[in-house]
């Protein structure tokens, strides 16, 4: 559910400073007196992309740390900014986390992560949580994603196409978006490493009225697969066309853009849709940790949405306490980049494949891709379902190629 977050300049540093107690010495260097503050920067409300269950997610788990008696005793502060998808808002921001003296930042979806990662890195305060979109989130040194985000679930979907769907005419809807085009590009990558070949697409508005010519060119094509890389509002426009042009077809997208209520609302038309993720559905049922997130997520924030973007920042905000945590002693921004630059085994819990925080992620040009895991599952009765346990792939051959 949307909400809209006024944040004029002055307005809100004067409430972060409110908040955090701000002083006139250097950024993060809160020392070990009061509260923790930590701060959410993602693109909450905008044309382009609007999560607001990602911040959400994060308050959700600092309030329940708080009821429970904060980090080793002291109270988390929890400071909310929209970056509005505006590379100048997210830059402002950054300095805002900085000036409120913030020790960490949780990310949701950004589409304006290169501004974002500049400001953090100058601050050098910890960037987690996020779903990794831009070049900045996949190089600098302050992002620690606990998932792949875009790339390693498009690109491990485009390996599924080919390896396990045998999908032999794929193509692909592109929403003309950066982030849509990033996450088109490693699909095709990853279709083009499993079969050496290179998918067909069509570029689309970044909206649209009118899906009907981009169906029929698939159609056209002889397209047994279709791939939709194309924001969340876009989707309950283009599917029924595409049901239309091509009623035998597979089709497929990150779980992400098929929300619980876009499949409610597209009815039939999502029933056997092909989804990929980082992380399992969250209407998976029996895992204990997945049962926590939805148990904070109704008691703290009820009228939230409890989607797998909510997920991705709500396990971030939970390993940062548990790193806050462990580290004794001062927990300022210095600290925690320290803390995770050693964190080593990052347990997934079931939800997640398991990986390591390292000097580097698996790929050169991507360092701070740290886990490559994804899992596949279906629309079943208007659920997104688990074809038995969670199995985790590897995206790393799609992305490397």
């Amino acid at each position: 559910m949307k909400r809209k977050r006024t944040l004029a300049a002055v307005a809100a540093l004067a409430v972060a400073c409110a908040l955090a107690g701000c002083a006139d010495d250097d950024p993060g260097s809160a020392g070990s007196g009061g509260d923790i503050t930590v701060a959410f920067i993602g693109s909450t409300e905008s044309q382009v992309y609007s999560f607001p269950e990602s911040s959400d997610a994060a308050k959700a788990r600092f309030a329940a740390v708080n009821d429970a008696g904060g980090v080793n005793g002291r109270k988390i502060n929890f400071i909310s900014c929209n970056d509005k998808a505006d590379p100048n808002e997210a830059a402002a921001c950054g300095r805002k986390a900085a000036q409120a003296k913030a020790v960490a930042v949780i990310g949701g979806i950004s589409a304006a992560g290169d501004s974002l990662t500049s400001a953090l890195e100058s601050a050098k305060i910890v960037y987690t949580g996020n779903r990794p979109l831009s070049p900045g989130e996949l190089h600098s040194s302050v992002a620690f994603p606990l998932v792949g985000g875009g790339s390693s679930t498009a690109g491990g979907a485009g390996l599924y196409a080919v390896d396990t769907l045998k999908c032999r005419s794929i193509y692909v809807i592109d929403g003309d978006v950066p982030g849509n085009r990033a996450v088109a590009a490693s699909f095709k990558a990853g279709v083009k490493a499993a079969s050496g070949k290179e998918p067909r697409e069509t570029v689309t508005p970044a909206t649209s009225s009118d899906y009907a010519p981009a169906a029929a060119a698939a159609a056209g094509a002889g397209a047994d697969c279709v791939y939709f890389a194309i924001s969340v509002p876009e989707m309950p426009k283009a599917i029924p066309a595409f049901r239309r042009a091509l009623p035998g077809a597979t089709l497929i997208t990150s779980s992400g853009n098929l929300p619980g209520p876009i499949i409610k609302a597209l009815g039939a038309d999502a029933e056997g849709f092909v989804l990929s993720d980082s992380q399992i559905p969250v209407t998976t049922t029996g895992n204990e940790y997945l049962d926590r997130f939805h148990a904070e997520m109704t008691k703290y924030t009820p009228s939230a949405t409890q989607s797998p973007f909510a997920l991705s920042s709500w396990m971030g905000a939970d390993l940062l306490v548990k790193v806050m945590t462990g580290a004794g002693g001062d927990v300022d921004a210095a600290s925690v980049l320290d803390a995770y630059r050693k964190l080593g085994s990052v347990e997934g819990h079931g939800v997640i494949g398991d990986f390591s925080f390292s000097d580097k992620g698996p790929l050169s040009d991507t360092p701070r891709l740290f886990n490559l895991k994804y899992t596949v599952f279906k629309v079943v009765n208007g659920v997104p379902t688990l074809a038995g346990a969670a199995q985790f792939g590897d995206a790393k051959p799609a992305l490397e190629a």
